[in-house]
């Protein structure tokens, strides 16, 4: 049994040592948390699979198969006054008839624990996860079951102790030290590891017609390759004139230290001055000139609406020049509209320690519930290539959800476009996607999900298009009134077309599986 090209016993104790450590701190909290109630759920899925194209090639080299797929899981829930924990694992073992290496066997896991050490004052934050990601987008597979081995294992840790002083009425904020550990298996990128420091402190309750602001933060990346530092300095000053005006200056430094070839970071002093005028509650507007100046216009005619866009031009910083970002978000009872645009210089492993593996919440902030598994494992078929790069992303997005009685319907648009600064090759991606669960009976709901994608880089054009119908019925097996119980048929469709033909593919799947969880 091979997973990712590694043996089942290196990668068995491999997962063993990155799992272990991390688990093993979330559990030793001090012996108060210990005796609190702690909410326990495992599950089982047994699902079989049958692909058209199990590995995701052109027409001529088309293989099917049947894969055998079964999934133990546990979900562990834990809030209390000083400890909060939720933990979210699967084991996901695949027979798969197609394969040279016919059992594989993945583990897909979110742990976020925090820890109140000392009253108010210190804590501790543990975060792990592990998850598969392709390297390349030009032949994505969205999951485990298909693809040819272009996938990627991914595990991550971090400890992060942080201090919230409250210095008698002069003077709040938070000291924070952060060490994450971010392993790829099989993969472009190499593994990293991520030194963060950071210092807030904002004027206390004895400041009133003048406040103040001091943020450093100092992130370094050490990679085999290629190493990163970002650190960023900021005082500002600010005189509160009456409730509708205040006149500040900000005062900084800023020195990364990357490799690019671009010329769109500059490190030294900056400097801005300027005012805010706030005619109401729901309107504020704040300027500034200098060297960094910025415009930044925040509307909130309603409390289910609110709007704020921000206009930069930095001399100074990572990103430099002329610099945009916008948010909106409307709620109504039915409806939720939300659109966004932002530019950040980051690292792919950054990037990919932003991703979460299970809890996931949708357009009305409720959980988001696979009727497969009842856990959420996804693979994000829009990142860019996994390599040693400073990347610049752009990233704008466009969506709208509704939700009746019975159904929940929602869209998304969104573009990507990312930059890498060594390389200078851009990766543009544009994407639409939408779908609709019909609860149409008490136990028995109808979901579908149309989408397409398109990914444009250097000498390469994807058009991807995704179709996924699935029926789930909810039985009435349990255990001791306890649990509940589902099987799910689905259907998928798959169809790429792309200027190079090694990556034209077509996959048809349909799949049954069977739940229970208790």
């Amino acid at each position: 049994m091979e997973l990712m090209g590694t043996s089942n016993k290196s990668f068995k104790g491999k997962a063993r040592k990155r799992l272990l450590f991390p688990v093993l701190l979330a559990f030793t909290p001090p012996s108060y948390i210990l005796a609190a109630n702690w909410e326990v759920t495992p599950s089982i899925t047994l699902s079989e699979t049958y692909s058209d194209n199990i590995n995701l090639v052109a027409s001529g080299n088309k293989q099917e198969a049947f894969v055998t797929e079964l999934n133990p899981g546990v979900s562990i829930r834990k809030e209390g006054a000083h400890h909060n924990l939720i933990l979210d694992y699967r084991l996901q073992y695949l027979q798969n008839s197609g394969s040279t290496n016919r059992s594989s066997l993945f583990h897909q896991l979110q742990l976020d624990s925090n820890t109140e050490l000392l009253r108010n004052s210190l804590f501790l934050d543990l975060n792990s996860r592990i998850n598969q990601q392709n390297n390349l987008n030009s032949n994505s597979a969205t999951d485990n079951l298909s693809g040819n081995q272009n996938r990627t294992n991914i595990t991550e840790y971090s400890i992060s102790p942080y201090w919230t002083p409250h210095l008698n009425g002069y003077a709040t904020g938070e000291v924070r030290f952060n060490y994450n550990k971010l392993s790829l298996d099989n993969s472009l990128a190499s593994d990293a590891e991520n030194f963060d420091y950071s210092v807030r402190l904002n004027s206390g309750r004895r400041f009133s017609k003048f406040t103040w602001l001091i943020d450093y933060s100092n992130r370094n990346q050490v990679r085999a390759t290629n190493s990163v530092k970002f650190q960023d300095m900021l005082l500002e000053l600010r005189a509160n004139i009456n409730r509708h005006y205040n006149v500040f200056t900000r005062l900084g430094y800023s020195k990364n230290n990357f490799q690019s070839a671009s010329n769109q970071n500059n490190n030294g002093f900056f400097y801005s001055v300027g005012g805010n005028w706030r005619p109401n509650q729901h309107v504020s507007i704040e300027a500034a000139v200098g060297n960094n100046s910025f415009v930044t216009v925040d509307i909130a005619p309603t409390r289910r609406m609110h709007w704020v866009t921000t206009y930069r031009n930095n001399d100074i910083g990572t990103n430099t020049g002329d610099v945009w970002e916008t948010r909106f978000d409307f709620e109504t009872k039915r409806f939720v509209w939300a659109a966004s645009y932002q530019e950040e210089t980051t690292t792919t492993q950054r990037l990919l320690s932003t991703l979460q593996n299970f809890t996931l919440v949708d357009a009305f902030g409720q959980p988001i519930i696979d009727p497969v598994t009842q856990q959420i494992v996804q693979t994000d078929i829009s990142l860019p290539q996994l390599v040693d790069d400073v990347i610049l992303t752009k990233e704008a997005a466009l969506s709208v959800a509704y939700r009746s009685g019975k159904s929940d319907i929602s869209a998304r648009l969104f573009r990507n476009r990312t930059t890498f600064q060594l390389s200078q090759s851009i990766n543009n991606v544009i994407g639409l996607d939408g779908s609709w669960n019909w609860q149409f009976h008490p136990r028995t709901s109808f979901f579908i999900r149309p989408a397409w994608q398109q990914t444009k880089r250097t000498g390469q054009k994807n058009n991807r298009y995704d179709l996924t119908l699935r029926l789930n019925r909810r039985l009435p097996i349990s255990i001791a009134g306890r649990g509940q119980s589902s099987i799910t048929i689905e259907y998928r469709y798959i169809n790429q077309l792309s200027n190079i033909q090694a990556n034209n593919f077509t996959e048809n799947r349909i799949s049954a599986n069977l739940l229970f969880s208790y």
